[in-house]
């Protein structure tokens, strides 16, 4: 589905375990093209529990809640977290919850709207990489006992723009001669070395580049990395 609305593109996606705490999520409505990246708490069984949970209310969103911004999404989904898991609890106190990324694009105007729990985005246009944020704050978070409303961002892509999502297992991944974390730094100056690639070309330097950082080191946490050139 998503190759027959952005024909170039590549998903990296290496599960820890055999079942994973990231996924990427995808719809199509009317004009709309959703995709999101997302990060569960945790690998394996718990992650993939919490992963199911989140698939089902970004699905509830979309079709039974007619919602279309990003942001209005994620309200959405950090209110069915807290009352699935039965959060309210104390603020500060551990619990789990998810990072994620989250655009929708408008088909019929060629703008995108973006909203996100931690997890960046990155764009490379005519050259340079941009980095939108999100909020802070991860999906199942609440502060003083109340929630807080994500941020919409919107903005005109350009035929040719590469745009990146993913989670943050492969920039957190140890490896190295000093056996460290990749880092974000260094993932972004991978994407721009390899931008201008075709997408295969690209997904098949990440994967190598990281197997090379690895060496003997074991995979530290789910990775999935998913690039589109508009």
């Amino acid at each position: 589905m998503l190759k027959e609305q952005f024909s170039d593109l590549f998903i990296l996606y290496k599960p820890k375990d055999v079942l994973s705490g990231d996924f990427f999520w995808a719809e199509t409505r009317e004009n709309y093209t959703y995709l999101a990246v997302v990060d569960s708490t945790g690998h394996g069984v718990p992650g993939a529990l919490l992963s199911l949970m989140g698939n089902n209310l970004l699905n509830q969103a979309v079709h039974e809640r007619n919602l279309v911004r990003p942001s209005n999404i994620l309200d959405y989904l950090n209110a069915g977290i807290q009352h699935t898991l039965n959060q309210y609890k104390s603020a500060g106190e551990l619990r789990d919850g998810m990072d994620i990324a989250l655009c929708v694009f408008d088909h019929t105007t060629s703008k995108m709207q973006f909203a996100a729990a931690i997890n960046p985005m990155y764009i490379i246009s005519d050259g340079m990489l941009i980095q939108s944020k999100g909020n802070r704050f991860s999906i199942g978070s609440y502060f003083d006992n109340k929630m807080r409303p994500f941020t919409n961002q919107e903005m005109d892509m350009q035929k040719g723009d590469m745009l990146y999502l993913f989670t943050d297992g492969y920039p957190d991944q140890f490896g190295g001669e000093d056996d460290r974390k990749l880092s974000h730094r260094r993932f972004r100056e991978l994407l721009m070395s390899v931008h201008h690639l075709t997408m295969q070309e690209q997904k098949k330097v990440l994967d190598e580049q990281l197997k090379g950082w690895m060496g003997e080191s074991r995979q530290t946490d789910d990775i999935c990395v998913i690039g589109i050139r508009i």
